[in-house]
């Protein structure tokens, strides 16, 4: 039997660990949970303030623009002037 495997190497057979997940699936398990709780909480804290924070966002865009419109029918281009305050 051992010569029909022959061409495996010791990586392959882990021997001596058996069925069990044991210390580092348990550790591995709860990194994934404390890591998925912090997300949850952080999207959720995100979520509150955007709706319930004590002041308004100030942000009113200002835009000019140069319309030009030509009499004789050719195209110019347009000039625009976008500012935030």
């Amino acid at each position: 039997m051992a010569e029909k495997h022959s061409h495996l190497n010791g990586a392959y057979h882990r021997h001596g660990h058996g069925s069990g997940c044991g210390c580092c699936c348990l550790l591995s398990f709860l990194i994934k949970l404390i890591v998925t709780a912090v997300i949850i909480l952080g999207l959720a804290a995100l979520i509150f303030w955007l709706i319930f924070r004590p002041n308004i966002v100030k942000f009113k865009p200002k835009i000019e623009c140069d319309l030009k419109v030509p009499l004789n029918g050719s195209a110019e281009t347009t000039k625009c002037k976008i500012d935030f305050f």
